[in-house]
């Protein structure tokens, strides 16, 4: 009997050293993935590019109509490229959205 759970103890430390290092693998993959996705990094890769920051920006409303026609045009879609938001609570915003992009990375 004390054999047997000798071995069962040895078991469980190489899994939990197993798990131990999973856990480092994954705080590393973890900190690799914010560096890339570090705004600086990408304004420094986008520089490098020749790209340039834009120096005005406009917002411009869309006619419906227009935005029926374009639509239209592009053909079948999912049926998520129709959805719009109304809601005034940004709570509801937040869930439309979640429901939408629900998968996307």
């Amino acid at each position: 009997f004390h054999t047997q759970l000798a071995e069962r103890q040895l078991e469980i430390d190489d899994l939990e050293r197993s798990v131990q290092a999973e856990r480092d693998r994954f705080d590393e993959l973890r900190y690799d993935r914010a560096v890339l996705r570090s705004p600086q990094r990408i304004a420094d890769e986008a520089e490098a590019l020749g790209m340039v920051r834009g120096e005005t920006s406009r917002f411009i409303t869309v006619d419906p109509m227009e935005l029926a026609v374009q639509l239209a045009a592009a053909g079948p879609t999912d049926g998520r490229t129709t959805s719009s938001i109304e809601d005034d609570d940004p709570l509801d915003q937040f869930r439309d959205v979640k429901s939408v992009s629900a998968g996307q990375p």
